[in-house]
């Protein structure tokens, strides 16, 4: 798997004008690990799209109703796209939600699903 993300970056690894989650990307023994800073998120407001080797994290947090001194988180909706290839199996794709983290197992297929001989009828 090569992940690619979606997004241009600028000069200093930061995205201008989109708001997207710190990502860290790590490989396993099995495939690769995808860990999402999302604090504040409910994992109702969380949707994982798995398309043709594209994975999307979307999620959205509700503007809390009070009188506000400062603020520096956001509010709304945010999605970030990254490119993984056809060797992930979708089938296999775990994602867990803990302390405002989320974590997205992904597992490569077996050399068996990703080369197989096509019988002609």
């Amino acid at each position: 798997m090569q992940a690619t993300d979606c997004y241009k970056y600028d000069n200093h690894n930061v995205y201008r004008g989109t708001r997207v989650f710190k990502t860290d990307i790590y490989e396993t023994k099995e495939g690769y690990t995808i860990e999402v800073e999302l604090p504040g998120y409910k994992r109702e407001n969380i949707n994982l799209d798995y398309n043709k080797g594209y994975l999307t994290i979307t999620a959205k947090k509700e503007e809390e109703n009070r009188e506000y001194i400062r603020k520096e988180t956001f509010t709304g909706e945010a999605y970030r796209t990254f490119y993984l290839g056809e060797d992930v199996d979708s089938e296999k794709i775990i994602a867990k939600l803990e302390n405002g983290v989320l974590s997205i197992n992904l597992f490569n297929k077996t050399k068996e699903e990703i080369k197989r001989k096509i019988v002609i009828e």
